[in-house]
């Protein structure tokens, strides 16, 4: 299967530039949205084969938005992607990159909230073997590190292509609306 990278802008001009950023933009907040459905099920495969605890996932928010979801695709995209084309990587290796880059992502957005808001509410591994401070653990990192290379190989080329289906005047409107929801949502936020 053909893994296309996101076209980079070919020049520095401004159209160009906020052009490459819509397109992330839009895949960020779609794998946002999609993030928090995967979420939940995830919660309801674990509570039926390991038993454990059932719980939905809370969003402070009004949309149904799982953001670290969102910048994992967007960080891989803009780096396991480019790695694989250069060094024609295959499927392990690009599982251990994707690996690395999950968890660091997954790492970084949980100690940005507790740096910023004191806590994270959403995730804590403590009690998972080889976490780290709770904010990682082994077995979901080996989780995303398998979801994300099944998502390069199979369900982001069909992103791609479905994406591509849009002229620049639709994705246009659909940047402006995904964008003013998620400005909303982040003002509602502030205001709870």
């Amino acid at each position: 299967m053909k893994i296309e990278n996101v076209e980079r802008p070919t020049s520095l001009s401004i159209d160009a530039i906020f052009s490459y950023f819509q397109r992330l933009f839009i895949m960020f907040w779609i794998f946002s949205f999609l993030g928090h459905y995967i979420e939940i099920i995830w919660i309801w495969v674990n509570h039926l084969i390991f038993n454990y605890p059932m719980w939905i996932p809370s969003t402070p928010t009004i949309l149904p938005l799982a953001p670290p979801y969102g910048i994992g695709v967007v960080v891989v995209v803009l780096f396991s992607l480019p790695l694989i084309k250069y060094y024609k990587l295959n499927p392990l290796a690009v599982f251990v990159s994707n690996f690395i880059i999950t968890a660091i992502v997954e790492y970084l957005c949980a100690a940005f909230l507790v740096f910023f808001v004191g806590y994270n509410q959403f995730w804590d591994y403590s009690n998972q073997p080889f976490n780290i401070n709770g904010y990682i653990c082994l077995k979901n990192s080996v989780a995303f590190g398998i979801a994300v290379t099944l998502f390069l190989y199979y369900i982001y080329p069909a992103y791609q292509k479905f994406i591509q289906r849009f002229n620049q005047k639709q994705l246009d409107i659909i940047f402006w609306v995904m964008y003013f929801s998620y400005a909303i949502d982040l003002i509602y936020l502030n205001f709870k």
